[in-house]
């Protein structure tokens, strides 16, 4: 016995599982951030500080360089007075 299979051009079998998913309400912070229009400005707060953190980074990474350079010159320079 053949059962009769009805066939929707605009719907298919993932759609029909992931239609069924519950989504949540937004949390009370989330309500309030995105109601404010403030979540732009933790945004911006985040990007700043993660901007200063990378300057801070490459300052650092300049200043060991140059460190580095200065004490591999005094080596060089302490190992020529003494083959002298």
């Amino acid at each position: 016995m053949e059962f009769p299979v009805e066939i929707h051009p605009q719907v298919s079998t993932a759609d029909s599982l992931y239609t069924e998913i519950p989504e949540a309400p937004p949390a009370p912070i989330e309500q309030l951030m995105l109601s404010h229009d403030r979540i732009y400005v933790v945004l911006g707060v985040v990007l700043v500080i993660w901007f200063g953190l990378l300057y801070f980074l490459f300052r650092t990474d300049r200043r060991l360089d140059r460190i580095e350079k200065e004490v591999e010159q005094c080596l060089a320079e302490t190992t020529q007075t003494i083959h002298e």
